[in-house]
């Protein structure tokens, strides 16, 4: 399989979640969405044949009111935990913070990915 077949198939599974996806931050940003990013490293050779590839994913919620933000945050947590194929190493999710993108306050969380190239 290719590394672009890899992250459309990656987009795919996110996109069947049901929330906006970006494959950067942007400043019109419509949430609840993921932001899926390269990681680093990128890509990593283990034999001739075999990689793996890393990417970063951002969970971002609207940041009206704090209670209501951080259980729609562990939300989609629980459901992208579900939905992530197979041969995905799923890291830790980071605290959530507060973010300003535009004039826009969020709730957003990191997560490091690892996907397996045959």
């Amino acid at each position: 399989m290719s590394l672009t077949t890899t992250r459309q198939e990656l987009a795919a599974a996110l996109q069947n979640a049901g929330y906006s996806l970006y494959a950067y931050p942007s400043e019109t940003m419509i949430a609840p969405c993921v932001v899926l990013v390269p990681g680093e490293p990128y890509v990593m050779w283990e034999t001739p044949t075999r990689r793996r590839a890393n990417f970063q994913i951002t969970l971002v919620v609207v940041l009206n009111d704090n209670q209501a933000a951080l259980t729609n945050l562990e939300t989609m947590i629980d459901e992208l935990s579900e939905i992530l194929p197979t041969n995905v190493n799923i890291g830790d999710f980071s605290q959530p913070q507060p973010t300003t993108i535009g004039s826009t306050e969020f709730l957003a969380s990191d997560i490091s990915l690892e996907i397996v190239i045959n």
